[in-house]
């Protein structure tokens, strides 16, 4: 058999499908796993990129949760000054019994006469305080003139500890006694 000899239109279709298994060749062995190891690499990277932003974000959150402790921490530390300032104002239960005795003095010191001081039950049938600041309630009742019952309550108001005048009822009584004044205090 004698071999034939390929025109040119066999020889570029013979060199053109080389070519193509070729670049199949390549792309299969090649291009493929470069290809996968590309997309792989990508997606890890991607994945690196979102933990890094949580990570800056985490940090960004505990520098802002840090400044929120310090402020709280300063808030905290002003308002124990301020609970320290006001129980020198307020003052103690052991105080309370010079405290009554001053004010008696100090009613007799402006010439009213008094008739009763008393502890009493705190008015409106109490509420939800704590026991270090629970009011002390007591009422005066006294007889006097009203400029010294208004010198009176002025020098209530100088006094070094927290009290307060809850209820005031004054009452004409004749003209030779004065008034009759009925304080409800809450110390």
């Amino acid at each position: 058999m004698a071999r034939k000899k390929m025109t040119k239109l066999e020889q570029t279709g013979l060199t053109a499908i080389f070519i193509i298994l070729a670049c199949i060749v390549y792309v299969r062995k090649v291009y493929q796993p470069q290809r996968e190891k590309f997309v792989s690499t990508r997606e890890k990277r991607a994945k690196l990129s979102d933990e890094v932003n949580s990570l800056k974000y985490r940090l960004g959150s505990m520098d802002e949760m840090r400044d929120s402790i310090e402020k709280r921490k300063r808030e905290l530390q002003k308002i124990r000054d301020e609970f320290a300032k006001s129980r020198e104002i307020i003052g103690s239960r052991e105080d309370l019994s010079e405290m009554l005795t001053g004010i008696s003095r100090m009613a007799v010191r402006y010439n009213l006469k008094i008739q009763n001081f008393s502890p009493v039950d705190q008015p409106g049938g109490g509420g939800e305080e704590s026991p270090e600041w629970k009011h002390s309630f007591h009422r005066l009742i006294m007889r006097g003139h009203f400029l010294d019952f208004k010198a009176f309550l002025r020098e209530i108001g100088y006094l070094p500890k927290l009290v307060t005048v809850e209820e005031v009822i004054v009452e004409r009584e004749d003209e030779n006694r004065g008034l009759k004044i009925i304080l409800l205090l809450a110390i």
